[in-house]
């Protein structure tokens, strides 16, 4: 697969990832087991640490017995990984937070090969920290004095555990380049280093999408590619307005997008645009309303993408949007089938009737009820709430090739078969 791209570098973009032949849509360009990797904390009772895999039967690890396994198997091929964090675990009697597990794992990784962290292929990662904050500098200081204790405790040589320094520089690293491992679900369940992918640059319009199986990960071309081309995924939910992508980014990952997508401005009306309110030969119009340097125009002086004037004031509007995601909220607590579908019923009307049908919040609280209907055992109500996620905004993204388009389409699938 190597020998379709290569990894180059500019004073601009410093190190990228590029086609080096003309690649057709669906290619799988990358395939690699990561560095380093660990089960997320919400997951580890639920799932197995060695391949990932979601199970009811799994079985604790009889020393730590905070870790479980599959079977016996998947313990013995995870022991080499595990033996030390079972140490560490077993000292402390606490299990490590996200980002200081990762950095453990790496460590614990390196050691496995004779190197210190900053000497094995973890060292190729690039630090933002000289671009964090004051504040965030001083906040990561406990977390990595926490790093050395529990490495201390692993029964690793000294000469491996990283100073602090290092260590605050090691969980600069990871917020800038772990991944987060999804299930075929698309659900999170672990974190990984990959430090080959790591080269991928972000777009919010990418042209290859990453997905998982177990904890190998795959890079998959979404669009065609010409030799030359730079080969770029989306480090963020991409199908967020503009505004909070190019925020996140740099919170984040310390850099201002200035990608295609974010220079589209009608494709950020299409994420936050209202439906129009006009009715026409009986029917609602399907057009949408338009915004205006991000502030929504509805009123006198605004018309949909048909011309239609516009008879509700934007603030109604805002304020009913709003009152979606409350309903959203307040229904998944109701506990009493019949009435949390009228709450989803109610919240699917109102929402179909003001939103435009490629709006962010339609896409969402399509996928919120649906789930809520597929709790209560309504694969019939899961299955018409599912139809606005399929036919909405991830339809347009990517050109239809989303994988969270093919997760809406299978859950569609499934509620038609009556689960």
């Amino acid at each position: 697969m190597s020998s379709n791209w290569e990894v180059s570098t500019t004073s601009h973009k410093g190190r990228y990832i590029r086609a080096k032949l003309p690649l057709t849509r669906g290619t799988l360009v990358l395939k690699s087991d990561p560095f380093a990797y660990t089960v997320t904390n919400k997951q580890k009772a639920l799932r197995c640490s060695a391949c990932l895999k979601a199970s009811e039967g799994l079985r604790g690890c009889g020393r730590c017995k905070k870790l479980y396994f599959c079977n016996s198997q998947c313990q013995r091929r995870a022991w080499p990984r595990h033996k030390q964090e079972c140490k560490a675990i077993c000292a402390s009697q606490k299990v490590a937070l996200d980002a200081m597990s990762i950095v453990c794992h790496a460590v614990w990784r390196a050691a496995a090969d004779k190197k210190t962290l900053f000497d094995s292929d973890f060292g190729v990662l690039q630090s933002n920290r000289r671009l964090q904050s004051t504040d965030d500098d001083v906040a990561q200081a406990p977390t990595a004095m926490l790093i050395r204790t529990y490495l201390e405790s692993s029964g690793i040589e000294a000469s491996q555990i990283p100073s602090i320094g290092d260590a605050m520089n090691a969980l600069s690293v990871i917020k800038t380049n772990s991944f987060t491992i999804l299930d075929d679900e698309m659900m999170e369940c672990g974190v990984g280093i990959y430090p080959l992918a790591s080269n991928f640059n972000h777009s919010c319009d990418p042209n290859v999408v990453i997905t998982f199986n177990g904890f190998e990960l795959q890079a998959r071309l979404i669009r065609n590619v010409h030799t030359g081309d730079e080969m770029t995924i989306s480090y963020i939910d991409n199908a967020k307005p503009r505004e909070e992508r190019r925020n996140q980014l740099r919170k984040q990952y310390y850099f201002n997008c200035d990608c295609s997508l974010c220079g589209d401005t009608q494709m950020d009306d299409t994420h936050l645009a209202f439906r129009c309110q006009q009715r026409v030969g009986g029917n609602q119009c399907d057009a949408m309303v338009p915004f205006d340097d991000g502030k929504q125009l509805v009123g006198d002086d605004a018309l949909c993408s048909q011309g239609h004037v516009q008879s509700i004031t934007g603030d109604r509007m805002n304020s009913t949007a709003q009152h979606l995601d409350d309903k959203i909220t307040e229904a998944k607590s109701v506990s009493e089938s019949d009435r949390a579908i009228q709450m989803c019923d109610e919240v699917m009307c109102t929402g179909r009737k003001i939103l435009f049908k490629y709006n962010t919040q339609l896409t969402a609280i399509s996928s919120a009820t649906c789930d809520i209907a597929i709790n209560h055992g309504r694969f019939d109500k899961a299955y018409d709430y599912g139809m606005d996620g399929t036919r909405g905004l991830y339809r347009i993204l990517s050109d239809g090739f989303d994988p969270r388009l093919g997760i809406q389409e299978k859950g569609r699938g499934i509620c038609e078969r009556g689960g």
